[in-house]
């Protein structure tokens, strides 16, 4: 075993300095450890999750409108109407 995989087996968020040991309590050090690996030393922007599942909510938005219900699907996936106009468009 390497050494580093043996510092990280008994390393713990507590362990790791801000914000790295937020990142580790959310997702877990083992996690961490191997985004580190590939991704250390870039910088790495967490979209919010409305333009993560983006793609997702537009098709599932397809699928339930009804030609009329903007405001019942804004109100559902917590947008505005526009958005949800915006969305459909696409």
């Amino acid at each position: 075993m390497k050494v580093e995989e043996m510092l990280i087996k008994s390393c713990n968020a507590d362990n790791l300095p801000e914000p790295y040991n937020l990142y580790a309590e959310l997702i877990g050090v083992d996690k961490l450890y191997i985004l580190s690996k590939e991704l250390g030393g870039t910088a790495i922007y967490i979209p919010k999750t409305q333009y993560l599942l983006k793609e997702v909510m537009e098709a599932q938005l397809k699928k339930e409108f009804d030609g009329g219900n903007y405001k019942k699907l804004a109100q559902k996936y917590n947008v505005c109407e526009k958005t949800i106009r915006n969305w459909l468009k696409n």
